[in-house]
């Protein structure tokens, strides 16, 4: 009975410790998030540089990755690929 009660505590720490590391990741990239999006609001050019495109969709996708990790649901693979695939259909759109 004692052991269980320590192996049932032992575990919500560590569910505690991981939801923490969680959400600490999910403050960085929403602040990247933030930073990248006044960069492009002060350069004001009507055609988003490439870079910052690809730059913002790798972390919209880390951000989604986190939030699906923090629901316990599988996340998608991060990949440059698939960020430069999506740039150049939205490319091709406009």
């Amino acid at each position: 009975m004692r052991r269980e009660r320590m192996i049932h505590k032992k575990k919500q720490r560590n569910l505690l410790k991981r939801r923490r590391k969680i959400r600490s990741k999910l403050r960085k990239i929403r602040q990247k998030l933030h930073e990248l999006n006044d960069k492009c609001d002060k350069r004001m050019s009507p055609i988003p540089n490439k870079d910052t495109k690809t730059e913002e969709l790798k972390l919209r996708l880390s951000l989604a990755n986190l939030i699906l990790e923090e629901k316990e649901q599988t996340p998608c693979e991060t990949n440059e690929q698939t960020a430069e695939d999506e740039d150049e259909q939205e490319e091709e759109e406009s």
